[in-house]
């Protein structure tokens, strides 16, 4: 009798067959440790749901990692900001191979933001941060959520230069980027951040304004060259 496998659960396999299996119907570590978290509903002791995230988000599996941070970001774990951080320096190290697509990085600036973090450092970074990753024909910036999450927190923290950084955001090359930057000069910014968002709501105006009249100019010279 081979029993279970300790890593999936499922019928421990012997060599031979692990051998003959397809990479894609390996048992994957990571699947038993995505499914640990999943179980952990609102119901868990906070202790044990503060242990538990706290030791996924030490982990080297992007996955494992970014749900880990989803969570914190879920059930407000204030206690795991430190972790958060230390967790998204880990994947900024060669980052397109432990981190492809920016999975564990977005899902950890989201929290950050969420949680009210006050890491003006880290927000400046992130805001300028670009991933290039290989597609078809080229590279795709995979990066885009990370810059539009660090703005939101820029603003969120009160930084007093939040929106040049904004302004800037605006003029990304990436069309989401910009529409994203667009949103946040929207807002009218009520999470409680009422000193920063008095702030920001008295310059977004002009920054909306600037974006306004940049898709205006951009209209008139395609009409133009219709013509």
């Amino acid at each position: 009798m081979r029993g279970s496998c300790p890593v999936c659960g499922g019928p421990r396999l012997g060599s031979i067959e692990f051998a003959l299996m397809s990479p894609a119907a390996r048992p994957r570590p990571e699947e038993a440790k995505l499914d640990a978290l999943n179980a952990l509903d609102a119901a868990t002791d906070r202790a044990v749901l503060n242990d538990a995230i706290g030791k996924a988000l030490l982990d080297k599996n992007y996955r494992v990692a970014g749900k880990a941070a989803s969570l914190a970001e879920e059930r407000l774990l204030h206690e795991r900001i430190a972790d958060l951080l230390a967790a998204y320096a880990r994947f900024l190290q060669d980052p397109v191979r432990r981190d492809p697509n920016c999975i564990a990085k977005k899902a950890i600036a989201r929290a950050l933001v969420t949680l009210e973090c006050r890491d003006v450092q880290f927000y400046l970074e992130g805001i300028r941060y670009i991933q290039l990753e290989p597609v078809w024909g080229g590279t795709a910036d995979t990066a885009v959520d990370v810059r539009c999450s660090c703005a939101m927190g820029l603003v969120s923290c009160g930084y007093v230069r939040a929106v040049p950084e904004l302004a800037k955001l605006l003029n990304d090359p990436d069309v989401r980027a910009r529409e994203g930057a667009a949103r946040l000069a929207a807002l009218d910014h009520r999470r409680g951040h009422e000193e920063a968002g008095r702030s920001y709501r008295g310059c977004a105006v002009r920054v909306r304004a600037k974006y306004e009249a940049a898709l205006a100019l951009r209209r008139e010279r395609a009409g133009a060259g219709q013509r």
